[in-house]
């Protein structure tokens, strides 16, 4: 069937921390769990992707370093192509040392620039237009002329494009007109319209700027989406929490895919948020990505085997390079 989704982001390299609480100034705290996992945005929601069993890329630049190759190896594991990712050979993989606790709060230590960049931009020339022009669904982060481009490209040729709006910028607001489903955070929300604005009105504008579905995620408290003149809102899932590293990217991930396989808007939303919420139940944005069948089984009945999860918590205790 060859690609259906293809991302356009940046990997990084996680060092997770989940312990009792969040110390102040001065405090400790007790350690519950460690790992070794991997983030970004795109780059967890394509492992989502994959994990959910359908053909997926992701194309970005990656150091040539010890963190760079296991990303490698890990989005393999994952079923996520990277004959698209560039190896920058004077490039440095971003390490990020990431703080959570049990109540869902999160701390970032990391050693990217503002930009995140370590290693040169993508340029519009890495892209493969054919391959992309061939998906069904893309997914973006960041604002720029090969996100832009590989948009047009897909849309096209019928395809199309979900966008990640986890913090504002002008940027990633220029994106909208480009995409089929923009999201923002709840943080996006309140930094481009006020808390003060109720959240109906923010759609409004989301759409009226271009995008056909838009949509608020509320963490905890569910989401608000508007598509076709009609608002929904849908709650969370019930699961116990670990730690919501990366639950937002899984969450993107795993609305495109039913995108791609054509569930309505809502059906999306409610897949997702059902795949994120079993990706909290441990610890970092890759131990508990469900395959297809896991994630059913949950939304239909609310269980969830902590088997195939104890044993993906196994492997990432593995130092970086002993993951293989």
């Amino acid at each position: 069937m060859g690609i259906q989704a293809v991302g356009i982001g940046t990997g990084v390299a996680d060092m997770l921390l989940n312990i009792d609480k969040l110390p102040g100034y001065n405090e400790n705290a007790n350690l519950l769990m460690q790992s070794n996992q991997y983030g970004g945005k795109v780059a967890t929601a394509m492992a989502a992707v994959g994990r959910l069993g359908m053909e997926c890329a992701i194309i970005g630049v990656i150091g040539d370093d010890v963190w760079g190759h296991a990303q490698l190896r890990d989005y393999a594991r994952s079923g996520v192509n990277t004959e698209h990712q560039i190896i920058d050979p004077n490039g440095g993989t971003i390490l990020s040392v990431v703080l959570s606790d049990r109540e869902g709060s999160r701390n970032f230590l990391g050693n990217g620039n503002p930009n995140k960049q370590r290693c040169r931009p993508l340029r519009v020339e890495d892209l493969d237009e054919t391959m992309i022009r061939n998906a069904k669904g893309l997914l973006l982060d960041k604002d720029g002329d090969p996100q832009r481009a590989a948009a047009q490209w897909i849309r096209q040729s019928g395809g199309v494009v979900c966008f990640d709006a986890d913090v504002y910028t002008e940027g990633r607001e220029s994106m909208i007109p480009y995409t089929d489903a923009f999201i923002p955070s709840e943080f996006y929300y309140k930094e481009r319209y006020g808390e003060g604005t109720p959240v109906e009105d923010a759609l409004r504008d989301i759409v009226s700027r271009g995008a056909k579905t838009a949509i608020i995620t509320l963490g905890e408290r569910g989401l608000v989406g508007l598509s076709q003149g009609e608002f929904f809102t849908l709650p969370a899932f019930s699961v116990d929490v670990v730690d919501t590293t990366g639950a937002g990217d899984v969450f993107h991930g795993a609305y495109l895919y039913g995108m791609i396989k054509g569930f309505s808007v809502v059906e999306c939303a409610r897949f997702a948020s059902a795949v994120s919420a079993i990706k909290c139940s441990s610890i970092g944005g890759r131990s508990a990505l469900p395959t297809y069948e896991i994630a059913k089984e949950f939304m239909e009945t609310g269980r969830l085997d902590r088997g195939w999860i104890d044993e993906r918590v196994r492997y990432y205790m593995q130092p970086f390079e002993m993951q293989k």
